[in-house]
């Protein structure tokens, strides 16, 4: 039963609601992403996932700059036209990875904001401060609490366009990706290594699709810290990779580094030239599971949880992959040059004693 309200009541809720809701218009698009202009003067950057960490929740006291609220001449078709072709570089020669999922973009995605464009209008009602968990792109209710320590990190909101509301989290700036990347390398008793390859689905739910990457990749989610290992990297194996516990207990642990080239991941900056889009940082941390065995037998594995995402996996030369597959087979740029950081880490392991070695042994627990 509803309990039915007094007219002071009445009145404050109308009033809570004039104050949280924001019409308007859509002045740029992005990879799970649109900007907004709000009054003429404010941006506001609307993402279907919540951000990891990096942002802040708007400032509606602060105007957008006058780059922010420029919108793009780009037309329709060249925005669907792009997304869609096969090409592996850009008109400017930055990386483009190939033909990317329709669901992704908002204009050609079939599940958030679907269809959107320049100029539509989109009709925002803020439904708390902070983080509301992730629920598909579905509306958020009231009712549902938000995480822990992510007041002041964005809004969770819904947005209604086209006569159908979706959730979104709302930002001062277009949120930043951050990532983990898992190499796993093999080596037999004859010394060759080979690193486990492994190639992405082809269905509309798959951005990318059947392109190559060096071992399992999971962006972080609210709460992950890019300080943090074993847990994300753990979740990445299992969801993507499938590697048996008793050969993660046998594994060693060496740390790539951080990743973080402009435009390193083409689906997080600007497309076709710099013709649209917004230029939205992109870092990994990137890590190397490593196991040496003693005969020529190759290591336990386990079937990956995701079946969708990852279509196949096998072993390649580690010394070789990078001439055994052409440039247009890979889905990151940045994921080519794991590969001869990997050959350095491993390099420089071996050249620790006993006692160094040990300490770098995977924690399964």
């Amino acid at each position: 039963m509803y309990k039915k309200l007094n007219n002071y009541q009445f009145v404050s809720f109308i009033i809570f609601l004039m104050s949280n809701t924001y019409n308007t218009i859509v002045n740029n698009l992005s990879y799970c992403a649109v900007s907004a202009v709000y009054n003429g003067n404010k941006v506001l950057y609307l993402q279907k996932y919540p951000p990891a960490s990096g942002t802040n929740a708007p400032n509606m006291d602060v105007n957008s700059s006058d780059k922010e609220l420029k919108t793009p001449t780009v037309t329709k078709s060249d925005v669907i036209n792009f997304w869609n072709n096969n090409v592996s570089r850009q008109s400017n020669g930055l990386w483009k990875g190939g033909k990317w999922g329709k669901s992704n973009l908002p204009t050609t995605d079939a599940t958030w904001l679907t269809g959107v464009f320049l100029g539509d209008h989109l009709v925002i009602t803020k439904v708390a401060d902070g983080i509301i968990k992730f629920i598909g792109g579905k509306p958020f209710t009231a009712d549902m609490s938000v995480l822990a320590n992510t007041v002041g990190q964005t809004w969770s909101c819904n947005v209604e366009y086209n006569g159908q509301q979706y959730g979104a989290y709302i930002t001062e700036s277009i949120m930043p990706q951050k990532a983990k990347d898992v190499i796993f390398v093999w080596e037999n008793d004859k010394d060759e290594q080979f690193v486990k390859l492994l190639t992405r689905g082809d269905n509309d739910n798959v951005d990318m699709p059947r392109r190559m990457m060096p071992g399992a990749g999971e962006h972080m989610e609210p709460g992950d810290n890019m300080g943090q290992k074993n847990g994300d990297i753990l979740r990445a194996v299992n969801e993507e990779m499938g590697i048996h516990p008793k050969t993660l207990a046998e594994c060693t642990l060496l740390p790539l580094g951080n990743f973080s080239e402009p435009g390193r991941d083409p689906r997080y900056w600007e497309y076709d030239g710099g013709s649209w889009g917004m230029k939205r940082g992109s870092e990994t941390s990137a890590y190397v599971l490593y196991i040496k065995s003693k005969t020529d037998a190759a290591p336990k594995e386990v079937a990956p949880q995701d079946t969708e995402e990852v279509d196949s996996k096998w072993w390649s030369n580690l010394s070789t992959v990078l001439s055994d597959y052409p440039e247009d087979r890979w889905m990151i740029f940045d994921h080519q040059k794991f590969i001869p950081a990997t050959i350095k880490a491993i390099t420089d392991f071996k050249s620790l004693s006993i006692h160094e070695q040990k300490k770098m042994k995977f924690v399964v627990g």
